[in-house]
């Protein structure tokens, strides 16, 4: 990651004040600035909360907040918040998955 992505996620984590948990191919060589997405997860005892922080601080509308539905391979099935930000002049694509921290340990 690159000293502008790292700055913009530092700023974010502190506006949410909550971990942000990278997966997927952010974390492998594989990951290509301004074509990967990367994919985090947001965990919160409260979501609604996280959510509307999180769309207020990267200006993203009520409809582009889609819920899910997951159904793990333990069988547990776990409900959350799928959240896709896209800033094409800056290259910044991302997708959060925002979960209630009760499901965290089964997730993660």
């Amino acid at each position: 990651m690159n000293n502008f992505l790292e700055n913009f996620f530092r700023n974010l984590r502190g506006y949410l004040d909550q971990p942000i948990l990278f997966f997927g191919s952010i974390q492998r060589d594989d990951y290509f600035r301004g074509h990967s997405d990367i994919d985090i997860d947001l965990f919160s005892d409260n979501v609604y909360s996280l959510m509307t922080k999180l769309q207020t601080y990267l200006d993203i509308p009520k409809n582009k907040v889609k819920k899910v539905v997951w159904k793990l391979q333990n069988g547990k099935m776990v409900s959350g918040y799928k959240v896709m930000y896209r800033d094409y002049s800056k290259k910044i694509f991302v997708e959060f998955s925002i979960y209630d921290e009760k499901y965290k340990n089964n997730i993660l």
